[in-house]
């Protein structure tokens, strides 16, 4: 339930990998996950190139659309420009991979569309970590070397702290509104982290 870092030495060169905390698999409150997820820039003090985001390959539910939604907010729109969104537990190829996602829900498919590149990865076999490497050095390369800095992470946690603040201004609001009248009082939110256990995707 923390940040934690490793080296290793893969394609031609060494590599950081950051494990940050996941969204869906504790028992922490939403403001606690958010805090400690937004530690792997303490790790990654010069920027990160790719960010792998998994999903256990199966039914896409509204889980893991939040979590995604979630990883949205707290980094910014910029850091989908860096985002591999990779399917564990799956067997397909990668042309069966995209076949089935031609197929997907309106949610996923909006992901799909978004993020630089998606693959699958089999844990059983291991097939597909090749693969993602290519995956991830194309990424590289086609962002020309720029890497997803420490100021637009603090520039998205400085937006979702401004949203954070909009909301409870606007709770406050509706509740002295309410306080005013007689009658039942409508409060709307966006969803943002879930962290019951996601599921799977497939029936």
């Amino acid at each position: 339930e923390e940040c934690a870092s490793a080296e290793c030495f893969r394609a031609g060169g060494f590599w950081r990998v950051v494990d940050t905390i996941g969204f869906q698999d504790t028992d922490l409150s939403v403001a606690e996950v958010g805090k400690r997820f937004v530690e792997f820039g303490v790790h990654a003090p010069e920027g990160v190139d790719i960010f792998i985001f998994c999903v256990r390959w199966g039914r896409f539910k509204p889980e893991h659309d939040a979590a995604l939604t979630a990883f949205q907010r707290y980094c910014g729109d910029t850091a989908l420009a860096h985002t591999v969104l990779v399917f564990t537990h799956c067997p397909e190829s990668n042309e069966d991979l995209q076949a089935a996602l031609a197929e997907a829900p309106q949610s996923l498919k909006g992901w799909v569309a978004r993020v630089q590149a998606v693959r699958g990865l089999d844990n059983a076999t291991g097939a597909g970590i090749s693969e993602l490497m290519q995956c991830a050095v194309g990424i590289i390369d086609s962002n020309a070397g720029r890497r997803y800095s420490n100021s637009e992470l603090e520039e998205a946690k400085s937006q979702f702290s401004a949203r954070e603040e909009e909301e409870r201004q606007a709770f406050a609001a509706a509740v002295a509104d309410w306080r005013k009248t007689a009658g039942p009082i409508e409060v709307e939110r966006e969803e943002a982290v879930v962290t019951r256990e996601a599921g799977s995707w497939k029936q």
